[in-house]
């Protein structure tokens, strides 16, 4: 008599079988399970007539398989009741424990490979058989759980009600589980899990617990292998002795090459006087990497000095620290004295790749003529965010348009700002202008509300125009109207940048005169129309008026080409008088001056260009 049993979960055994003289021979393929109605179900089958059992129906392409069972009835064989009749289970659970007995005439024998009931209930988070085992004594008849099913598994539950465990975090794991495809139906059914959704809930939540739980034998085992690795990372050359043990969490992962270094550096010092698990501050100067960055000139005595003392403090007296202290400098001191370190450097790292070479600190190395410009002291931290923003080599760009670019994120200019203009830099390296001059510039200038160095717009234009006024040549008389090329220069740049707008605009299809220039281009275009406004010899005199400056007015009658515009309403229009659009664009605009003894005149002519290549018109 073979016995198939199970208290909560209804258990299938597919196995073939023959009776060879009085006894059973059979093997096992394969044992699947799932959930029941609670009811306890023993299936007694004859050994002496070959069990009935169906077929696998089918496997999927995920390697899982989907079956549907049926024991045929054969009285009077059976030990009880037969079982209820057993519903197809589209998905199957994982293996679990069986208890069977195997009886034939005459003789008895019985094996179990039961597992009990109650271990199952708080199975270890790395025992997958077992949560799979959990999960098929709590899920519904489909094989899957919803929220309320979860939260009603006995160890959950308790998590609950003790309040080590909140509902709002279980809520957040469930919401992070991947749920099992279903088809929607009206009602809106809940969200289910399916058995690898569960296992997953379930480590996550017993990962918010892990530093409590004390672990198991191999967790700490585990632990104690990367105790000892870590100590033998950090290993001397003097043997068992020499282990430099580094508190765990003091450090991240990323300072492996420091704990070999400190390892290095206190094998090199035994025998020298260090104490066994920390160094002096003569064997850290001795070290290769100080070493050279003093012989080079690149890290100064007393910045070292300063260094030694914030990461190990002042000493007591003896010793050969800096001070005249005793300190010795342990692992952790090491960490904070090569991240200090580091830190004197990032301004270098981060502007090598733009050519710049930054202030060397408040007793850096000595100044030489390789490109660094000396704008007196100022806050080496606000540097480092900007350093890596490219310097500014256009030259003759109005003070306006050169404040934005130089600006920070307040919209704002110190003079680390002023760091990154280039002409600034040149005039300082050729001597056109010294470091005192630039200073007392800089210190005249009114300041930006709420700050002591720092220039806003206005205060930047000032500046800038106190430092042309040093270069400022003598007015010239009326005789030289016209004859100096410095008057014409804002004009043949304005006439340049126009240029540029306007081949753009022909590579790329754009409207004519600037009709879809960006605002950056508009915004450069006004700038230096701004400053030609200011100008006196571009104002427009009457040819009766004497000693005056400026443009006689019949010098302006004429024909005059619109080579850009700025005017909102034309860009609305795409021209002027707003014919243009839909199969026509805007092919240009004319204006016409002339004046008499008494009045002037103005006419404007707009020329329309067919897109499809027919006729255009004015």
């Amino acid at each position: 008599m073979i016995t198939i049993g199970a208290k909560s979960t209804l258990t299938f055994v597919l196995f073939s079988g023959c009776c060879v003289g009085g006894t059973l021979s059979f093997s096992t393929t394969t044992s699947y399970s799932t959930s029941t109605y609670g009811a306890r179900v023993v299936v007694g089958i004859d050994v002496r007539r070959t069990p009935s059992v169906s077929s696998v129906h089918g496997v999927r392409s995920d390697g899982e398989i989907s079956m549907r069972r049926r024991i045929q009835r054969r009285p009077p064989n059976f030990a009880c009741n037969p079982p209820p009749p057993v519903p197809p289970f589209p998905r199957l659970g994982g293996r679990f424990a069986i208890s069977m007995t195997v009886t034939s005439p005459g003789s008895s024998s019985s094996s179990s490979s039961s597992m009990e009931e109650d271990a199952m209930e708080y199975p270890p988070a790395s025992d997958g058989e077992a949560i799979q085992m959990l999960f098929a004594r709590h899920c519904d008849v489909e094989g899957l759980m919803t929220l309320d099913d979860v939260r009603n598994v006995p160890a959950i539950r308790a998590m609950l009600e003790r309040g080590d465990l909140l509902r709002s975090e279980l809520d957040d794991i469930w919401y992070a589980t991947p749920k099992f495809p279903r088809e929607e139906d009206g009602d809106g059914g809940k969200d289910k899990i399916d058995v690898d959704g569960f296992i997953q809930a379930y480590r996550d939540i017993d990962d918010m617990f892990e530093d409590d739980d004390g672990g198991g034998a191999a967790e700490e085992e585990e632990e104690e292998e990367d105790d000892e690795e870590e100590e033998e990372a950090v290993a001397g050359r003097g043997g068992e002795s020499g282990a430099v043990v580094v508190p765990r969490g003091v450090v991240d992962d990323e300072d492996d090459e420091l704990r070999v270094a400190f390892a290095t550096l206190l094998g090199q010092g035994r025998g020298g006087g260090d104490d066994d698990s920390m160094i002096a501050y003569s064997r850290l100067r001795q070290w290769d990497e100080i070493s050279s960055l003093i012989e080079e000139g690149t890290l100064g005595e007393d910045e070292f000095d300063a260094l030694w003392v914030d990461a190990v403090g002042e000493g007591d007296g003896g010793g050969d620290t800096p001070s005249g202290g005793g300190r010795m400098m342990d692992y952790v001191g090491f960490v904070r004295f090569n991240r200090a370190l580091d830190q004197l450097f990032e301004i270098v790292d981060d502007a090598s790749d733009d050519d710049v070479d930054p202030d060397k600190g408040d007793g850096g190395g000595d100044d030489d003529d390789d490109g660094m410009v000396d704008l007196g002291e100022y806050d080496t931290s606000q540097t480092r965010g900007m350093v890596s923003r490219p310097m500014i080599t256009e030259e003759d760009l109005p003070p306006c348009v050169l404040f934005s670019q130089l600006a920070n994120e307040n919209y704002l200019v110190g003079k680390a700002e002023l760091q990154r203009w280039g002409e600034l830099s040149d005039m300082l390296k050729g001597g056109d202008l010294t470091a005192d001059e630039l200073d007392s510039l800089f210190d005249a200038t009114g300041k930006a509300p709420g700050t002591k160095d720092m220039l806003d717009e206005d205060g930047f234009c000032a500046f800038y125009e106190g430092i042309d006024n040093l270069f400022e040549c003598d007015e010239p008389g009326p005789g030289d109207i016209g004859g100096n090329a410095d008057e014409r220069e804002l004009k043949e740049e304005l006439l340049e940048l126009l240029g540029d707008i306007a081949k753009v605009s022909d590579e790329e299809g754009r409207l004519l005169c600037g009709l879809d220039s960006t605002d950056l281009e508009q915004e450069r275009v006004l700038e230096v129309v701004n400053e030609l406004e200011r100008e006196t010899y571009n104002r427009v005199v009457s040819s009766g008026s004497s000693g005056g400056r400026g443009v006689i007015k019949e010098e302006l009658v004429g024909l005059w080409d619109l080579i850009y515009s700025s005017s909102s309403t034309m860009k609305y229009n795409e021209g002027l008088s707003g014919l243009a659009g839909g199969l026509t664009r805007f092919g240009g605009l004319q204006q016409s001056l002339s004046t008499t003894k008494y009045l002037s005149d103005v006419e404007y002519t707009e020329r329309v260009i067919n897109k499809l290549g027919g006729k255009s018109f004015e």
